[in-house]
């Protein structure tokens, strides 16, 4: 009676299996195998009958060595030269290719960061997180589920976030524009009150600062301080200093006045008269004006047209201007 077999442990694998692992085994052991070793063929391995002719293939040791032929090109320094010079160009040139990308890589890089910066900056800012509890009890968010309370309250926050900005717009908007209203009157009147404290010290600057001697003056450099006049009157009309730019004016009425000769001494009264005699007070219309004298001769000048009584005449502006050039 034969014994039943004992049950055995190892796995057995599928034959297809077993034999594509045999394939692949021998295509393996195959390229592995040194080309030496490889068994000649039955055609080309000799016979007992025929040993194989082994001296065909054996160096003759007696037999004299070919010399070995030097190019003649290597023992002469501009080979040597021109072969360094053309192996140089080609490292040159591929150094001037590397260059070029990588100074196209940068330019890219430099234009990927700078698209990143612009989208992060305008990239929607994240929305703030909002607390459920404020809205909603728990038996509330429980009911209604936390997705669709989120919903809700986000929309409610979204509509009062709007009616806030509106609010802001319709309020605050109206505001800031009258603040700015009342900085534009505010610097207005400042510059108003600039030109008439000028005005009070020299009422003929706005005509002398159209004039062309005026003008030169400016592009002078001022001794005392080294400076362009032009650039020390741009400082103190940007303080609206009145005081400083009227001292600008009469300082330049002042350069341009004709010298008054000085008159003979007499050995008796005063200056040249003939001794006796006092000085006569100037007639009107010589001597330097008073300033009830300019302001009304500037306020016919602007309002009166020819024809008109009281119209000043070129010539009788000019003879002003000379007599506002005397000494006070």
């Amino acid at each position: 009676m034969q014994q039943a077999s004992q049950p055995s442990n190892e796995t057995r694998l599928p034959r297809a299996v077993l034999r594509r692992s045999a394939a692949v085994q021998q295509r393996y052991e195959a390229s592995t195998k040194p080309a030496d070793s490889e068994t000649p063929s039955p055609a080309v391995a000799a016979t007992p009958e025929t040993p194989a002719d082994t001296t065909a293939n054996t160096p003759d040791a007696n037999a004299p060595k070919t010399p070995t032929v030097e190019d003649p090109r290597h023992s002469d320094p501009t080979y040597w030269k021109h072969r360094f010079e053309a192996v140089a160009g080609r490292l040159r040139a591929r150094e001037d290719e590397h260059k070029a990308v990588v100074a196209e890589f940068r330019q890219e890089i430099d234009r990927l960061t700078a698209e990143v910066s612009r989208l992060q900056q305008h990239a929607p800012s994240a929305a703030p997180t909002i607390d459920l509890k404020q809205f909603f009890t728990d038996e509330q968010i429980k009911n209604l589920g936390e997705e669709d309370a989120m919903a809700m309250a986000q929309a409610a926050v979204t509509a009062a976030t709007k009616v806030a900005q509106d609010t802001v717009k319709t309020q605050i908007e109206p505001l800031m524009n009258r603040q700015r209203d009342d900085a534009e009157a505010e610097q207005k009147r400042k510059v108003a009150e600039f030109e008439e404290a000028i005005e009070e010290q020299v009422p003929n600057y706005r005509e002398l600062d159209k004039s062309e001697g005026w003008l030169a003056w400016l592009d002078e450099e001022d001794p005392a301080t080294g400076m362009v006049r032009q650039d020390i009157l741009t400082s103190h009309c940007a303080k609206l200093n009145a005081r400083a730019v009227a001292k600008m004016f009469k300082d330049y009425l002042r350069s341009v006045a004709p010298a008054v000769p000085t008159p003979p001494v007499a050995p008796s009264g005063s200056g040249a008269n003939g001794g006796d005699t006092p000085p006569r007070a100037p007639e009107p219309g010589q001597g330097r004006p008073s300033g009830a004298e300019i302001k009304e001769m500037y306020r016919r000048r602007a309002t009166k047209r020819p024809g008109q009584p009281g119209y000043v005449s070129d010539e009788e502006f000019a003879k002003f201007e000379a007599r506002l050039k005397l000494p006070r």
